[in-house]
């Protein structure tokens, strides 16, 4: 009687876990970034901001420039599209690969005192540098500005709320060209 003879096991293909698979495919790539603020009445340094940044090559990490530079205000020029930065703060710039211990601020993976290279603040992009001869890690694969649609899958990996190397998934839901120069034209690559 067929009615009772046990079906054979079906094989169920598991979906594929692809921001995992991104994730690990960039994250020795990403940075986390501290800034530090000299506090002149402790005479100590003190954190001001925190953030992410990926390697693009020859020791130059793009970042957000609301977390590589203390922001005073707006200029207020109808001319302008640029904000007010705060030149006349001691500041300084660490970062530590994402997949280091970034708790423990002795830890001798730390690349301390990077500079800001190039800034556009309407963008609010910034690239960091380091020349420290230690510092040899990949750089990310980037897409350029040309070769987006809208619609596409789009991944990051940040450091919200002090999780450190958070990947993310989300899609791109509008294009702006009118943007000044991109990456590639920062750095010239």
């Amino acid at each position: 009687n067929d009615e009772d003879e046990e079906a054979p096991p079906v094989q169920i293909p598991m979906p594929k876990n692809v921001i995992n698979d991104v994730y690990n495919k960039v994250r020795d790539t990403t940075f986390y970034v501290l800034l530090w603020q000299w506090d002149e009445n402790e005479e100590d340094w003190v954190g001001s901001g925190s953030g992410s940044a990926v390697h693009i090559g020859d020791g130059m990490l793009v970042t957000n420039c609301h977390v590589a530079t203390l922001f005073c205000g707006f200029i207020f020029d109808e001319n302008s599209s640029e904000y007010e930065m705060c030149t006349n703060v001691k500041t300084a710039i660490d970062i530590i690969s994402v997949n280091e211990n970034v708790a423990d601020y002795s830890n001798p993976k730390w690349f301390r005192d990077l500079n800001v290279i190039k800034q556009e603040q309407k963008s609010d992009r910034c690239i960091i540098s380091t020349d420290d001869p230690e510092f040899n890690y990949p750089s990310a694969e980037l897409k350029y500005f040309e070769d987006l649609k809208i619609h596409d899958t789009v991944y990051a990996i940040g450091n919200p709320r002090g999780f450190i190397g958070k990947p993310t998934e989300g899609k791109i839901t509008m294009l702006y060209n009118d943007i000044p120069p991109g990456i590639h034209e920062m750095t010239g690559y």
